[in-house]
């Protein structure tokens, strides 16, 4: 694996465990757990910081930088000052522009982790819809005891439609095993956490299946049927 995406998988990793803290300590995390999640969380952030400067300069120099990384360079700017005006208890707004920024952020290394190759057809309509399933799952953790019914009924059908999607993804896109398996964990647990009044541990892994599966489906997708691209898609 060259510099580059070495980097680009080193922050993909740190995002990832930025978005699990901040799923545990939004779902309710006690103490000790809660200030353990809480320094993991800014540690990981951090270093997010620093390995997105390095490879930064790293697109600069070798003049290829593109928009994956612009887009993840605004996103860590954006989360950044969100996090500092906000605080340790952020708004609903905030909170809203956090899970959704955060998987952004991760969808964009893992847009630089893949190959250079063109989307299956219809894949840019299931994106738009996984986004719009994001929203709406953050919209009802965060607001889960006074969430409209409609809200609710929204994200279940829509969560269907993109269990059927995926279905199809998986015959076309590379990793499709992983990506029906991570569907089914979403869906599963996404369920438990319905039936179980949005318990900590299946909210929790509901969060973070979401999270996986965006990042698989994003590195999965690709151009012609080609071999790897030879430089990183930055």
């Amino acid at each position: 694996m060259r510099r580059p995406e070495a980097l680009a998988a080193a922050a993909l990793a740190l995002v990832l465990i930025v978005v699990a803290a901040s799923a545990a300590i939004r779902l309710g995390a006690q103490e000790p757990v809660l200030g353990a999640l809480r320094l993991a969380h800014r540690t990981a952030a951090s270093l997010e910081v620093l390995v997105l400067a390095g490879l930064a300069w790293l697109a600069w120099r070798t003049r290829q930088a593109g928009a994956a990384t612009a887009a993840a360079i605004a996103l860590t700017v954006m989360l950044s000052a969100i996090g500092i005006v906000a605080g340790q208890r952020p708004s609903p707004a905030a909170s809203m522009a956090n899970i959704v920024g955060g998987l952004a952020l991760a969808a964009c290394f893992a847009w630089m982790l893949a190959p250079a190759r063109a989307w299956p057809r219809r894949a840019g309509l299931f994106a738009a819809l996984l986004l719009a399933q994001g929203v709406l799952g953050a919209a009802l953790s965060i607001h889960w005891r006074d969430a409209p019914l409609m809200l609710l009924a929204a994200h279940v059908l829509l969560g269907a439609a993109l269990v059927l999607g995926a279905a199809w993804l998986a015959l076309r896109a590379r990793w499709g095993g992983m990506i029906a398996v991570l569907s089914a964990a979403v869906a599963a647990t996404g369920g438990a956490a319905l039936m179980l009044d949005r318990a900590f541990a299946p909210a929790l892994l509901h969060a973070a299946a979401v999270a996986a599966l965006v990042v698989v489906l994003v590195a999965s997708l690709d151009k012609h049927q080609g071999a790897r691209a030879s430089r990183l898609r930055w």
